[in-house]
């Protein structure tokens, strides 16, 4: 479970360090947008979360890539939407780990087009390889099929 913390001046602040380091091994993070900045999201420290490069840049973009294909025109233009965009982020909760770092990230996306609608969900965890053979970047990439985006 996550919390939210500020600042005597009411600015959000990173809560207490916990006793354990962050997962991974020194491996590279970034600030993930938990809603993409390329569609609107915005570019503050609340919809920012860590994130492994390789998961961000993997399949947390496979995520947002599917929303992206209902609204960015294309040429010619598609009609396109999306009706359902969430990600609920899972904090550690455990002595081992530090309780800032996403343990996982529950997503879901539903997309009308063309061809109808279609939905994908799925759990994104922490250290999911960046590779794109997962069940949740097959049923990402047939919902953007079956609706037409």
């Amino acid at each position: 479970m996550g919390h939210y913390y500020e600042t005597q001046w009411g600015q959000p602040a990173l809560p207490p360090v916990a006793a354990g380091p962050p997962p991974g091994n020194g491996q590279s993070w970034n600030g993930g947008h938990l809603i993409a900045y390329t569609y609107f999201g915005p570019d503050t420290r609340y919809n920012l979360v860590p994130q492994l490069k390789r998961v961000n840049t993997g399949l947390y973009k496979r995520f947002e890539n599917a929303a992206r294909a209902c609204l960015i025109p294309v040429n010619p233009p598609r009609a396109g939407s999306v009706d359902e965009y969430s990600v609920t982020v899972n904090y550690f909760n455990d002595a081992a780990h530090d309780p800032r770092f996403p343990q996982s990230f529950d997503v879901a996306v539903t997309l009308t087009g063309q061809a109808g609608t279609a939905r994908a969900t799925g759990r994104i965890p922490w250290d999911a390889p960046s590779g794109n053979g997962s069940q949740l970047a097959q049923d990402l990439t047939a919902a953007r099929i079956a609706s037409g985006c």
